[in-house]
């Protein structure tokens, strides 16, 4: 993990969007987005983005209508220049 950001999502009172720049054997920087309750309860983390649903084991954050359209997940990106 190379950088991080939380942003409050903007239509529910305690949740988080967490964006990530990230690297791993044989991947270049990448940003992910996740989404949590409670940032001090890892139980509580889902995926949102591509990136994130696709280098972690976290659930879809989709089901639960969690979106990177999110002005929370956008401000957490854009925190992280993803």
């Amino acid at each position: 993990m190379k950088e991080s950001q939380a942003g409050r999502a903007s239509d529910r009172k305690n949740a988080y969007y967490v964006a990530v720049k990230f690297s791993a054997t044989g991947i270049d920087d990448q940003t992910g987005v996740w989404v949590a309750n409670d940032l001090s309860d890892p139980a509580t983390i889902m995926a949102v983005d591509g990136t994130v649903k696709e280098f972690s084991d976290y659930p879809d954050g989709s089901a639960q209508d969690f979106s990177v359209t999110d002005g929370g997940a956008k401000q957490a990106r854009a925190c992280v220049g993803g």
